[in-house]
C-alpha cells in the first residue's frame, strides 16, 4: 500500500511538472543589438502553449531605460501600443499556438544604450513565467549591421494608392511588412517569401502612412505612402 500511495504521488508530481512547462517563451534569456543611430529595428518574443489546455498569457514591464528620443511600437496579440506599456495581455493562446511580443524601434538620432526588461506569465498561475532581456546599443559610425542591405531597393506602386499597392523587390525574397499611421501604430502586418506583396487599403482612412520593411529582425527600408 505504501508503494502504491508514493506511485501516485510521483505522478501527480510529474503531471504538475508537465503543466508547468506549457508556457515556452522565445528567446527565454536575452536580445542584444548594437545598431547605428538612424536605424529601425524589430524583434520578436515567441510564446508557445505546449500544453493540452488554452492558456491565458499576460507579460509586465519590469525595467524599462529607453531613452525618450527613441520611438517604438511595442505589439501583443490583442493590441498595438505607440509606446510601451508597464503590462498588458496576449490573451489565450490555445494548445499548439504561439503568441508573441514585437518591439519595433527608431533610434532617430539618439545615442544611449537601452533597456527593457518583460516578465511572461500565466495569468492563473503566475509563479509559471519567463523573464526576456532587450538590450539596444546605439552609437553613430555602428554600421556593419546593416551593411548587407545598404544597397537594397524596395518599389512601392502605385503612390499615392488607393486601394491596393504593389510592394517588391528583386534583392530579398523573404520579409516582413509593416503598414503604420503618423502616431506609429502598426494597422497591418504582412509575410512574403516570393520577394512581392500586395497590400490591401481598403478600408484606411485616406493620409499618409509609413511602411517599414523588416529583414533579419531589422527595420531596412522604410517608405512614405499616401492613400487617396
Amino acid at each position: 500500500m505504501k508503494q502504491f500511495f508514493t506511485l501516485i504521488l510521483i505522478l501527480i508530481f510529474m503531471t504538475l511538472q508537465l503543466n508547468a512547462q506549457d508556457l515556452v517563451v522565445t528567446p527565454s534569456d536575452t536580445i542584444y543589438g548594437e545598431y547605428p543611430f538612424d536605424a529601425w529595428v524589430a524583434d520578436y518574443i515567441y510564446v508557445q502553449n505546449d500544453g493540452d489546455a488554452p492558456i491565458s498569457v499576460k507579460f509586465e514591464m519590469l525595467t524599462n531605460t529607453f531613452p525618450s528620443g527613441w520611438t517604438t511600437n511595442f505589439c501583443t496579440n490583442e493590441h498595438c501600443y505607440n509606446y510601451i506599456p508597464s503590462g498588458g495581455s496576449l490573451g489565450i493562446i490555445a494548445p499548439g499556438e504561439e503568441g508573441s511580443l514585437t518591439f519595433v524601434t527608431g533610434f532617430w538620432e539618439v545615442e544611449a544604450t537601452g533597456e527593457c526588461v518583460v516578465r511572461i506569465y500565466k495569468a492563473d498561475e503566475p509563479s509559471v513565467a519567463d523573464t526576456v532581456t532587450v538590450i539596444y546599443h546605439v552609437e553613430d559610425g555602428l554600421t556593419a549591421a546593416n551593411e548587407q542591405f545598404e544597397n537594397i531597393r524596395f518599389s512601392f506602386g502605385p503612390n499615392p494608392a488607393t486601394d491596393q499597392l504593389t510592394v517588391e523587390t528583386p534583392d530579398i525574397a523573404e520579409w516582413e511588412i509593416l503598414i503604420q499611421d503618423l502616431s506609429g501604430k502598426v494597422l497591418q502586418r504582412g509575410l512574403t517569401s516570393t520577394g512581392k506583396w500586395q497590400a490591401d487599403l481598403t478600408g484606411m482612412a485616406t493620409g499618409i502612412y509609413f511602411f517599414s520593411i523588416v529583414a533579419n529582425e531589422r527595420v531596412v527600408y522604410r517608405q512614405q505612402v499616401v492613400k487617396l
